[in-house]
Parts: C-alpha cells; sequence; structure tokens
C-alpha cells in the first residue's frame, strides 16, 4: 500500500534504481561470460599453436619417412630385378649334362641366395611403408586438431563480439539511467564507476 501513496517522482526514481542494478547485473553476468570466452579463445590459440608445432615436426618425419622409403625400395627392386634376371638365365639341359649338373646347382644356389636377399629387402621396405602411414595419419589427425581449434576461435571471436556489443548496450543504457530526469543529482546511486 506504501506504493500506492508513493509520489510519482519517488515511483520514477525506485524503477530507474531498479533499471540501474538490472543493467550493473546484465552488464557483470556479460563481463564474466567475456572472461569465460577469452579463456576458452586462449585455449583454442594455444591448441593451434601446437598443432603447428606437431605439423611442423611431422613434416620433417615424413619427409626422412620417405628417403627412408625410396632408398629401401630401391635395393628391394635391385634384388627383385636380380633374382628375375638370375631366373631367366637358368641353364638348360644340354648346360647341366655338359658340367655334370654343376650348373644346376650353381644356379641353384644363387637363386636361393637371390630370394633371400629379396626377403632380407622386404623387410625394411615394409617397416618404412609403416612408418610413413603412420606419420601419415597422425599429420591428417593433426590437421583435423587444427580445423577444429581454428573453428572453436572463430566462434569464440564472434561471441566475444557478441558480448562486448552488449556490454556496449548496458553501459550505454547505465550513462542513459545516470542521466536520468535531472543531472542525476537526486540520484546519488548512479554516480558509480561503469
Amino acid at each position: 500500500m506504501a506504493d500506492e501513496h508513493a509520489k510519482p517522482a519517488d515511483r520514477a526514481a525506485d524503477a530507474d534504481r531498479r533499471d540501474y542494478a538490472r543493467s550493473e547485473h546484465v552488464r557483470g553476468a556479460a563481463l564474466d561470460r567475456l572472461a569465460d570466452l577469452r579463456r576458452d579463445a586462449n585455449a583454442a590459440y594455444a591448441a593451434i599453436a601446437a598443432a603447428d608445432a606437431a605439423l611442423e615436426s611431422l613434416a620433417g618425419q615424413r619427409v626422412a619417412g620417405e628417403r627412408v622409403l625410396r632408398g629401401a625400395l630401391a635395393r628391394y627392386q635391385a634384388a627383385s630385378r636380380a633374382l628375375a634376371a638370375h631366373a631367366r638365365a637358368k641353364p638348360g639341359r644340354v648346360a647341366q649334362l655338359l658340367s655334370g649338373f654343376r650348373a644346376g646347382r650353381e644356379w641353384l644356389a644363387r637363386q636361393t641366395d637371390l630370394s633371400a636377399a629379396v626377403r632380407e629387402a622386404s623387410e625394411p621396405l615394409t617397416a618404412a611403408r609403416r612408418t610413413v602411414s603412420a606419420v601419415k595419419s597422425e599429420f591428417a589427425a593433426q590437421v583435423r586438431v587444427r580445423a577444429e581449434a581454428v573453428t572453436a576461435l572463430r566462434r569464440l571471436m564472434a561471441e566475444c563480439g557478441t558480448v562486448l556489443a552488449e556490454v556496449e548496450l548496458e553501459k550505454a543504457r547505465l550513462q542513459e539511467t545516470s542521466r536520468g530526469e535531472g543531472s542525476g543529482a537526486d540520484m546519488p546511486w548512479a554516480n558509480q564507476r561503469l
């Protein structure tokens, strides 16, 4: 009932105080949200920097791995060509008879040695392929991590812009409320620092 009998100027001053308090609350919440967004943006930026460092390292590993792979492949191909050439040079029956089957035994021993060389050359080739494949997979994973962090950073920066606009709007409302009716001398609560 006291509100019903209050003077219109008092009711207006109470409404202004409530508006001011609401604006302060909204502005404070927006500033808290802005601090959270900035913290998250810093984390996203750190994730981008970490992904960039990992990508740089992985690029070096890939170059080194591909160099090893090329060397292993060259050794394997050379051993395979030698085995294929030796298979084509198998002595015929006449050559074996004339040598007392020594040509056949020598050919078979050499064939066994060349087959073993191909098997030995295939092991480092397989290992090099696995290494390069693993590096490529990790590189692709880091590219995805970086892309997600960039997307998050862009979103967070847009949200920061929105919150900053909200803070500025509330600041303008607070200034307008503090000007209110008259010079603000009748509203001492409006002299708080914005």
